[in-house]
């Protein structure tokens, strides 16, 4: 998604200035005049952040892009991201090794082992994962607000 333009509107139209809305993501005014001037674009962990902190949809932010709901390392990726983790962060918090969480992520390694545990981590209903649900209704699940 192209940034460049929108978060100034955006956080222009909420009254926040370039170094409260730094501060408000834990990063740099630096980091913010570059995404507004298009110079480069947030991380996706900054995504969900950034959707919180301008109250914007994860639409509006670009997250639901980023991810595919049809997979169940979609579906991880994604509650992360929602929740404005880096999969560092899950893995030192949480006790994962970097590898393992990454791996589920790319549909590397056996998610049933891990559903209970991912459950409890992300704090969501294990039926999040089921892929017998689709995306919206697993988004409807979490209370994810998808459209603006």
């Amino acid at each position: 998604m192209e940034f460049k333009g929108k978060i100034y509107k955006w956080s222009k139209d909420r009254n926040i200035n370039r170094k409260e809305l730094a501060r408000r993501l834990g990063v740099s005014q630096t980091s913010i005049r570059q995404w507004e001037q298009g110079e480069t674009s947030p991380k996706d962990v900054f995504l969900s952040r950034l959707a919180h902190t301008l109250n914007l949809s994860i639409t509006e932010v670009g997250l639901l892009d980023k991810v595919d709901m049809t997979t169940l390392g979609g579906r991880v990726k994604f509650i992360r991201l929602f929740r404005g983790k880096s999969a560092e962060q899950v893995s030192l918090d949480y006790g994962f090794t970097p590898s393992y969480y990454l791996d589920l992520e790319r549909n590397r390694n056996d998610h049933n082992i891990a559903i209970h545990r991912l459950s409890s981590v992300f704090k969501v209903p294990e039926s999040y994962f089921d892929l017998n649900l689709s995306a919206q209704e697993a988004l409807d699940l979490i209370g994810v607000r998808v459209q603006a």
